[in-house]
């Protein structure tokens, strides 16, 4: 397949890579990344040969290689690259609690996935995805208690074993989820998803981890983890 990049020049990455330093400082953004962004412009400006070369011979490796270029700003670049735009997976606008990548277990090319995957890039835009489900419109009467799924999601945590428990009236299993978006962000050992029934209702929640409690996602009533 044909990779396509936007034709610039070393100096025209560096000028896009010191702009965006001088927005960091203007917007009070931290020391170390409006740092981080001057070195690496001064390393792109250093470099004997285009910066485009070598990302299209060795790709975000050959970025990586370069001194003075961390794994941040190798995806800034290739974003650059890519698209001619200033792209970050730290963004200051965003306050530090609705960063992505400071989820647990959320790494880079998780954060890199939600956002240009599918157009997440904060934590209450991923939240309310995870919001959506074919619980949707179901009272809190018609499923089982979050004190019930808390109790599921804890034991099953503990003990690692997927199998059909009764509380309350209600079946309900607990086991790891398989969606592409949990294992896409490095949560498919993380998330809990439990699938419930009593005579014709049934439905399933979505356990996770929040701020250190664990949340049924929907029902936001908290139990310390």
């Amino acid at each position: 397949m044909e990779r396509r990049f936007i034709a610039m020049t070393n100096d025209h990455i560096k000028a896009l890579l010191l702009d965006h330093a001088r927005r960091l400082d203007r917007s009070g953004g931290a020391v170390f990344q409006t740092r981080a962004f001057r070195v690496a412009a001064l390393a792109v400006q250093g470099l004997p040969r285009a910066i485009v070369t070598i990302f299209a011979e060795r790709g975000r490796a050959g970025l990586q290689s370069i001194p003075g270029i961390g794994k941040s700003i190798a995806y800034t670049i290739e974003r650059i690259i890519r698209t001619g735009q200033v792209e970050t997976l730290r963004d200051p606008s965003i306050p530090p609690r609705e960063q992505l990548r400071n989820l647990r277990g959320v790494g880079q090319r998780g954060v890199e996935w939600l956002q240009e995957g599918l157009g997440i890039r904060t934590v209450s835009q991923l939240r309310d995805t995870l919001s959506v489900s074919p619980m949707s419109g179901v009272t809190s009467a018609e499923e089982p208690s979050v004190e019930i799924l808390l109790e599921v999601d804890a034991l099953f945590r503990e003990t690692q074993q997927s199998k059909e428990v009764c509380r309350g009236g209600w079946l309900l299993r607990a086991n790891f989820p398989r969606t592409a978006l949990a294992f896409r962000v490095g949560m498919s050992r993380e998330w809990v998803e439990i699938r419930f029934n009593r005579g014709e209702q049934s439905g399933i929640r979505l356990i996770v981890t929040e701020d250190g409690d664990r949340v049924v996602r929907g029902r936001e009533i908290r139990k310390v983890a």
